[in-house]
């Protein structure tokens, strides 16, 4: 824990009115990188949105989210640690509205002419695609199949829908990848899943099939995303031990979109000063503002390095 976590946590660890005034501190700072994460990413959030209380509304999770789990964060700058939490609530509350908007698409037949432009015009390798889809896969895998791998509905959304969470959403995308190649094999279309498919076959059905061995899984990455991202800012480059999570922000839209947000936070100097040395601006709230149909927000993870099975 570095000084400016020890910091926030003996200020916010302390009685009374001490610990309210960090906390009104802490979350003036979360609120700010709040803010400038839902303006990168403007093209994402529903018409008729209010971005400055969804600012709020996520500044104040990740506060109760940082508070949690102050005891056992990483050795990455506490700056970029606790704005991974933002970027986790902002994504939590895009993808709440995209919900509510209607952002999830009925399967429907389409999916069969989406797989068949996918195809590229290979009609044995459209049926095999089709048949395990039909055949291999799960309830599950399936919809996660049609919905985001073929109809671009983003994961947090899906998961929303099923009350799922994004890493179980993608254990299922990542199975239903797996069973697809496996079936292209048996169909004698592909020698090998792991290998990337012929390089005369489309990027369309690659980008599709990706299955890639050593993936992190979305917990795993989320945890270490601070440190990644520290590295990267670093100069040095994430080393190996990090390697599992390059992968996966290769495979995984949701992940990649909160990596790039934190990437964009960088080293914000004042989540970096210490807490008596800045005078809050907004008072704390007593915790996110949630409508009655609205979906509770995730709870995340603690520092337990408890591997997606992937």
């Amino acid at each position: 824990m570095d000084v400016h976590a020890r910091t926030w946590a003996d200020e916010l660890g302390a009685a009374g009115q001490q610990a309210g005034e960090a906390a009104a501190r802490l979350q003036d700072l979360l609120l700010e990188t709040a803010r400038a994460e839902l303006d990168r990413r403007q093209d994402q959030v529903p018409a008729g949105a209010e971005p400055g209380a969804l600012a709020q509304q996520a500044a104040a999770a990740a506060l109760a989210a940082v508070i949690a789990d102050l005891g056992e964060r990483s050795t990455a700058p506490f700056s970029i640690w606790a704005a991974k939490f933002v970027m986790a609530e902002v994504s939590a509350k895009i993808a709440q509205l995209q919900w509510r908007a209607g952002a999830l698409p009925a399967a429907g037949g389409e999916w069969t002419e989406r797989l068949s432009r996918v195809a590229a015009g290979r009609d044995g390798v459209f049926g095999s695609l089709r048949r395990g889809v039909e055949q291999d896969l799960t309830e599950q895998q399936r919809m996660v199949f049609q919905t985001v791998l073929l109809g671009g509905v983003p994961v947090d959304v899906l998961a929303l829908e099923f009350s799922s969470t994004r890493s179980a959403i993608y254990k299922s995308m990542f199975e239903a990848r797996r069973r697809l190649a496996d079936r292209l094999v048996a169909d004698g279309h592909h020698a090998d899943p792991l290998t990337g498919l012929p390089p005369d076959w489309p990027s369309s059905l690659a980008d599709l099939l990706a299955v890639t061995p050593g993936d992190a899984g979305c917990e795993v990455t989320f945890q270490e995303m601070d440190s990644y991202v520290s590295s990267e800012l670093g100069g040095g480059g994430p080393g190996q031990g990090l390697a599992a999570v390059r992968v996966h922000l290769g495979s995984c839209a949701a992940c990649r979109q909160d990596y790039q947000g934190l990437l964009a936070a960088g080293r914000p100097a004042r989540l970096r000063a210490a807490p008596r040395d800045y005078l809050p601006r907004v008072s704390i709230r007593t915790g996110p503002v949630r409508r009655e149909d609205e979906p509770a927000v995730r709870r995340w993870p603690s520092r337990r390095r408890t591997r997606c099975g992937t």
